[in-house]
């Protein structure tokens, strides 16, 4: 192969290698832009949805109509009793619990959380002491409301119940005893604060 021969070869090879580099330097931001722009999807939909999850909480508190930083506002017109015991809330939906927990604590009570009846169960068993048991119907577990508090009661004779159901005081086939605290989802802070005085009180 003459001299001439291999230099036009060197230099083809030479150029084809430069435009692959170009075409991939090209490609290469354009894939990287799609990627963040994918990545900014993402995190758009996640916000989206903790959005979607509080407006359903705020929702199922107050029935609409404010936002949920409003949850815990209350009219001057319309004061709500308030007071200082301790309250067990037991809930497996984790944006119901929250409100419940902010609505309670916004009239002065302290808290205690359980997402279940047997998480509930241990804490009472490590010797957590509450006044109230506020609690769900059905919840996942094994334990229903009505069997959590019977059994709490076994231990805790006088212990004061607030069952909240979505169904009019019947869920999946219970019936909440007639001598109990019932309040039905959704509520409003007022109607939480009565309720929960007036079982206090009882």
């Amino acid at each position: 192969m003459s001299t001439m021969t291999e230099l036009v070869l060197n230099t083809t090879i030479l150029i084809a290698a430069a435009v692959v580099l170009v075409a991939i330097w090209r490609v290469r931001p354009a894939t990287l832009i799609r990627r963040r722009e994918a990545r900014n999807r993402a995190a758009s939909d996640a916000d989206k949805s903790v959005d979607r999850s509080d407006e359903l909480a705020a929702r199922f508190v107050e029935r609409g109509g404010h936002s949920h930083h409003d949850l815990t506002a209350q009219r001057p017109s319309d004061p709500a009793p308030t007071g200082c015991e301790r309250i067990l809330v037991v809930e497996d939906n984790a944006s119901v619990r929250r409100v419940a927990r902010e609505l309670l604590k916004s009239l002065n009570y302290e808290v205690l959380e359980a997402d279940s009846g047997p998480s509930a169960l241990d804490l009472m068993r490590r010797g957590e002491d509450f006044d109230l048991l506020f609690t769900d119907l059905v919840m996942p577990g094994g334990l229903t409301g009505i069997e959590l508090a019977e059994s709490m009661r076994n231990d805790r004779p006088g212990l004061k119940v607030l069952f909240t159901s979505g169904y009019g005081g019947t869920e999946n086939g219970l019936q909440t005893p007639a001598n109990e605290s019932v309040l039905h989802k959704p509520y409003l802070k007022g109607a939480l604060a009565r309720t929960v005085r007036r079982t206090l009180d009882r």
